[in-house]
């Protein structure tokens, strides 16, 4: 039986990424990544965007966080077309990957070892109907848990 151990990256060890050490964009996710989106079933932003360009080196660098500054010198290094560069790096819970969203202003990173956003559980098992009415009732049987109609 082999063990792999996974070091937790606390808060504080955080250090704001040096973009001139970022060389090149990586063309694959990693595969522990890859493995944790197949086991999850999260499906992330194609590697080609430029959502999935920043979250490939914000993998790679998981150990940094970026910021609004190096968000606009990343993409003007690697000539990234977006009329805001944050945004390429702040959306990823959304999908399902846990960030730092909402916990740390002007600070951005995935959470490792890697873990389900809550938007993405809330989302999970939801169903619309296509009425508001319904769209309620679905939600509050989620979040309820068991309720028998």
């Amino acid at each position: 039986m082999t063990t792999t151990l996974i070091k937790m990256i606390n808060k504080a060890e955080y250090k704001l990424i040096d973009i001139s050490l970022v060389e090149y964009i990586p063309t694959e996710y990693p595969s522990e990544f890859v493995e944790y989106c197949k086991n999850n079933d999260l499906t992330p932003p194609s590697i080609s965007t430029g959502n999935g360009k920043a979250l490939s080196v914000m993998l790679k660098y998981k150990s940094n966080y970026w910021n609004r500054q190096t968000c606009d010198a990343f993409v003007a290094k690697f000539d990234i077309k977006t009329k805001d560069s944050i945004q390429l790096f702040n959306k990823h819970n959304q999908w399902g990957i846990q960030t730092n969203s909402g916990t740390e202003r002007g600070k951005l990173y995935i959470v490792y070892p890697y873990c389900l956003s809550n938007k993405h559980k809330m989302r999970k098992d939801f169903k619309f109907n296509g009425t508001e009415t319904g769209a309620f009732f679905n939600s509050f049987l989620f979040k309820a848990g068991s309720l028998t109609v």
